[in-house]
């Protein structure tokens, strides 16, 4: 039997029980509540989104976007960050928006923002650190500032050596102006130890030393830590390779020539005749001239039997011939062929020379042709300038025909004529030049001691005269001196085909290798000293940084924001910079691809560019990650317009772009590229509603519903391809009177998602009546973004009362908004209609028509 106790304590637990029932935990509470902020936030970035958006497409409608366009979209960046205030990405595209405007004080106060927000963005740091050194009204207060940031205190504050490096380079600029030499040097030596990635402190380290010291070696190590500073710089390769082949260090010289050659050309050929005859003869002066001669005939070889053999299987055929190159008209370059003839009499092979000189005339010929013909034309006769071209050109290449019929003492009749039609040309440019070639002729002609007495003086400013001179003095029988002329020649201009021809001269004539500079050896232990690392980085980006991309989500509701997540990773051992002319190329292309339904879109697609240096430098094995919105811009709008279809995404990012063949984007030099994974977007299953169901949402939604309602409701007015009842005009027009009706009472987040979401009467016909009442807004920042979105024609009343208005960003938006109506051809935001049908054109053969 139950007690009265007992059923007193089940009276209670029952109690208890149907209490806690009917009443919400306090946990469900807390999720509801969630729940609502997360709406609420989500509810935010759409509308930001969309407002970034609309910069964005307004911006880039524009043929030559002025400092004025970009002020209006920084207007529009503006007011989205008021609804996501802690979008670091969003700050750094307004400050890129507030630059372009010619903004100052406002670029640092968003940069104040961004330290703020993403302490880690050492480009930004710097940036704010400079410019507060900056306002200090006289140098003594700005080193004072520098000292600061630089001591025991700045240290702990600035994390990052790399910043505190360029902050030194700063002061020692500045202590340099005020001609403080003892501390210019410190804190230049402190710019340089803090960060070896810094190309601007190391190139001036090296420029100052230079000045003072006359040490080839010390200067060589100054070249090589400025290398460092940059390995992927191809003028610093070079200019190692030139200081190393005055001292004739010729194999390493060739090794950073090759580096350089490689850094600007992928294949390293650089269709440069300079640098092309340089890379010859420094296969010439590290193996012999036989070892070159030996390459240049075996290129021939191969070309001309590939030409024999397309004639060949041509004849075969029984197909014509006209037009087909014929073996023997293939020859070398011209710059070519006179190092091939030099190398030949070098290596005194008799049958080369005469061969390399007959292609060398065959070669001048036809391009002479070609250039008087472009003498005689009616532009060249108007355009002094181009006259002036082509009369160089046609110099220069008969020139290089004299040049080796003379030395090589060949056809000298033939040369001696032709120099006697130049001469009026040659002496308009260079005397000394038609002095040098005068004695050549003196020589050739058997007049040697004339000739000797000519090119004696002519030896101390030409190296083509230090030959000729050597020449003369060997027919005259004076091994000795004519040893020393050609030892003159070789150690002036060491990677000239005649210096190299000089030094062939000068070990025929001794038996000695020639003796560059004492430092030869020197420089030779310093230069081997350089890890091959230098060079593998000159041959392939991979050996020094790594990319990729990947989509942190691969599948999305119909408006949701795509992302993909950027890792840059420095695999090189020294720490590299980052930047846009840096080893780590900041410079990147987004380039999308995108399906609608099974139809591939590619037209109307835009590429975005973006600068993602946040960061100075990497050390070695440092990456950076970078949170990225691929499609801010026209794509993603076409891809919400559609949304009412499943939409596939993929993006290819591009490193330091440049355009190559067929106008397609490539990356850059040492630069790299990946690509995403697709990304799919759920189609919006209410863009196929009926229009009355949409209609009386669109009354009884609360704000953040009714915003998360918009982008159906544009895409269903829009997009004429959704497969739902198309909107009628009376209904567009019940749209918009419900719009317009509610607005007035809507919260502040919820009156910019109806400007920055709802359509305009251009998207949308009928909707003229939403776009009055827009235009009829007060608040100035709400007035800014409608009169981007909504205004058509210089004339509106809306324009004259912003115009008016105490607010300047409202004023000077509305300004230019009337300047661009009144153009002939004007674009913005709000004059743009809908993007049309993404389906392919039906066939116009009827045949097709009957089969379809």
């Amino acid at each position: 039997m139950t007690t009265v106790r007992g059923l007193g304590v089940q009276l209670v637990l029952f109690v208890a029980i149907a209490y806690a029932l009917a009443q919400p935990s306090a946990a469900a509470a807390q999720v509801a509540s969630d729940r609502a902020a997360d709406e609420q936030k989500a509810a935010s970035e759409l509308v930001s989104r969309a407002l970034v958006r609309i910069g964005l497409i307004d911006l880039r409608a524009q043929d030559q976007p002025g400092t004025d366009d970009y002020a209006i979209a920084s207007a529009l960046l503006g007011i989205a960050r008021e609804l996501t205030p802690d979008d670091a990405n969003l700050v750094r595209r307004q400050i890129e928006a507030e630059r372009a405007a010619g903004h100052e004080q406002q670029v640092m106060q968003l940069t104040r923002e961004l330290v703020r927000l993403d302490p880690a963005d050492t480009v930004a740091q710097l940036r704010l650190l400079s410019w507060n050194a900056s306002q200090k009204q006289t140098a003594e207060e700005r080193l004072a500032v520098y000292d600061r940031y630089l001591g025991p205190d700045g240290q702990k504050a600035i994390k990052d050596p790399a910043v505190r490096s360029r902050l030194a380079l700063d002061a020692a600029l500045l202590q340099r102006e005020l001609g403080n030499e003892k501390e210019f040097v410190r804190l230049l030596s402190l710019a340089t130890s803090l960060d070896s990635s810094n190309k601007e402190a190391a190139a001036l380290a090296a420029a100052f030393y230079q000045e003072r010291r006359s040490d080839p070696v010390a200067n060589l190590e100054l070249a090589l830590n400025l290398l460092r500073a940059d390995p992927i710089d191809p003028n610093l390769h070079f200019s190692v390779a030139s200081a190393l082949a005055n001292h004739g260090v010729f194999d390493q010289s060739q090794r950073f020539h090759n580096n350089a050659r490689r850094l600007i050309a992928a294949d390293g050929v650089t269709q440069d005749a300079g640098i092309e005859t340089e890379g010859s003869v420094l296969i010439w002066q590290t193996m012999g001239p036989e070892q070159l001669i030996s390459i240049f005939e075996r290129q021939l070889f191969v070309q001309r039997e590939a030409a024999r053999l397309r004639i060949e299987q041509l004849e075969n055929l029984g197909q014509p011939l006209e037009g087909v190159t014929k073996p023997e008209e293939i020859r070398l370059p011209i710059y070519s062929e006179r190092i091939r003839a030099l190398a030949a009499l070098a290596a005194k092979d008799e049958v080369v020379v005469e061969r390399s000189l007959q292609d060398l005339a065959a070669s001048v010929r036809p391009e002479l042709e070609a250039l008087r013909e472009r003498m005689n034309s009616p532009s060249a006769q108007e355009d002094p300038q181009l006259m002036n071209s082509l009369i160089s050109r046609a110099t220069s290449i008969s020139t290089e025909l004299v040049v080796a019929r003379l030395i090589a003492g060949k056809e000298s009749q033939a040369a001696a004529r032709d120099f006697e039609q130049m001469r009026p040309l040659l002496e308009q440019a260079v005397q000394a030049q038609v002095d040098v070639l005068n004695s050549f002729v003196m020589l050739r002609q058997g007049r040697v001691e004339e000739a000797i007495a000519k090119f004696e003086p002519l030896a101390q400013i030409s190296t083509l005269g230090s030959v000729g001179l050597g020449l003369s003095l060997e027919v005259a029988g004076r091994n000795e001196e004519a040893a020393e002329a050609f030892r003159k020649a070789a150690t002036f201009s060491p990677v000239s085909p005649v210096g190299a021809y000089a030094r062939s001269k000068y070990k025929s004539l001794t038996g000695q290798e020639l003796v560059y500079s004492e430092h030869t050896a020197s420089m030779r232990r310093v230069s081997e000293d350089v890890p091959r690392w230098f060079d593998q980085m000159a041959a392939d980006p991979n050996r020094f940084m790594a990319m990729t991309a990947k989509l942190t989500r691969a599948m999305l509701d119909p408006y949701e924001q795509p992302v993909i997540e950027l890792n840059i990773r420095n695999t090189a051992p020294i720490a590299l910079a980052v930047g846009s002319d840096r080893p780590i190329n900041s410079r990147l292309m987004i380039s999308p691809s995108m399906d609608i339904a099974s139809y591939p879109l590619d037209s109307a697609l835009q590429p975005e560019v973006a600068d993602i240096q946040q960061r100075i430098r990497l050390t070695p094995g440092e990456s950076m990650t970078l949170r990225i919105w691929p499609d801010p811009g026209l794509t993603g709008w076409i891809a919400e317009i559609k949304s009412a279809h499943r939409v596939r995404n993929r993006w290819s990012l591009i490193q330091g772009f440049v355009i190559g063949q067929r106008q397609i984007y490539i990356p850059g030099p040492m630069c790299l590229s990946t690509e995403t994974g697709q990304l799919t977007r759920r189609p919006d299953e209410q863009v196929r509603a009926p229009i009355a169901d949409l209609i009386r949402q669109l009354e009884l939604y609360e704000d953040t519903r009714l915003i998360g309602l918009l982008p159906t409701i544009r895409a269903t007015l829009s997009d004429p391809d959704h497969s739902g009842v198309k909107a009628s005009q009376e209904q567009i027009g019940r749209i918009a009177g419900v719009l317009a009706a509610r607005y007035p009472t809507l919260s502040r987040q919820a009156k910019l998602a109806v400007i920055a979401l709802a359509p305009h009467s251009i998207l949308a016909p009928g909707m003229e009546q939403l776009d009055q009442r827009l235009l009829a807004e007060t608040d100035p920042t709400l007035l800014t973004a409608a009169l981007v979105t909504r205004v058509k024609d210089a004339g509106n009343p809306a324009l004259a009362r912003a115009e008016a208005s105490d607010d300047p960003v409202l004023a000077n938006v509305a300004r230019v908004l009337r300047a661009r109506l009144e153009s002939e051809s004007p674009k913005s935001f709000a004059l743009m209609g809908s993007p049309g049908s993404h389906l392919p054109k039906a066939p116009e053969h009827p045949d097709a028509i009957e089969l379809k």
